[in-house]
């Protein structure tokens, strides 16, 4: 993901780029609604969520962790 940044670094030209790393069972969920967010991807996005069955936000959200912010834990 960072030799593909380093190459492409005309973020205007690029668009928005996301990085999904799905190495874990935890599904972080932190303070940002996500499924706002996966509304707002691309479209080639979107169709890669359909694929994946997530079309809902509740195809996702009850596998979610909270995660708590550093400045919270201590």
């Amino acid at each position: 993901m960072l030799d593909f940044l380093k190459q492409n670094s005309d973020r205007e030209q690029l668009g928005p780029v996301m990085f999904w790393a799905t190495k874990s069972l935890v599904q972080p969920q932190g303070d940002i609604d996500a499924w706002k967010v996966a509304e707002a991807c691309p479209a080639k996005a979107k169709r890669w969520l359909k694929h994946g069955q997530v079309e809902h936000s509740s195809d996702f959200v009850h596998k979610m962790t909270r995660v708590e912010k550093m400045s919270e834990l201590a």
